[in-house]
């Protein structure tokens, strides 16, 4: 009985954490939509480890922000590639670009991700938006050991934008 109760706990905390990204994902379309922003996302539905997903929602909240903030952007591709070794997290935007890279929020970005033993890459030539690529390295068997993440759509889950929304 102890074992089972156990269990029960363990696989709703990993439920939990499990839908961190694709809360952050929800939570991005919803703060993007209400600033007139276009959002799209595509990603695999595989289970991270939870710390490699924390920091990945992490990054994509202050991804996101940037882009509500400052960007002036009408769309945004958010894509989370998930491979044996690593994961690679994609966001552009068709902003207005010219991004500081020094500034406190891609700085701690960074910090972050090259604690993990990640890359971050920023393009953001002025006028023509901006594109970062995060890679963060996986533990060995991490992606294969856990289940997938429940997903109704199969192996591709897209979001796309609403009727009646800018495009």
């Amino acid at each position: 009985y102890d074992a089972l109760i156990g269990q029960s706990a363990e696989n709703a905390v990993s439920g939990i954490r499990a839908a961190a990204m694709a809360a952050e994902l929800a939570s991005a379309r919803l703060l993007l939509e209400a600033a007139g922003v276009q959002m799209e996302y595509w990603h695999d539905p595989q289970a991270l480890p939870p710390d490699v997903e924390t920091c990945m929602a992490l990054v994509l909240r202050e991804a996101v922000t940037n882009i509500q903030r400052h960007a002036r952007a009408n769309r945004v591709e958010v894509t989370l590639i998930i491979g044996a070794e690593r994961v690679v997290m994609r966001v552009r935007d068709d902003g207005r670009g010219g991004v500081n890279e020094r500034g406190n929020g891609l700085t701690g970005m960074r910090e972050r991700i090259e604690a993990r033993g990640g890359t971050l890459q920023i393009e953001s030539p002025r006028g023509r938006g901006t594109s970062i690529e995060v890679t963060l390295p996986l533990p060995a068997g991490a992606v294969e050991s856990r289940p997938p993440a429940k997903s109704p759509t199969g192996n591709v889950v897209p979001l796309t934008q609403r009727a009646g929304s800018r495009a």
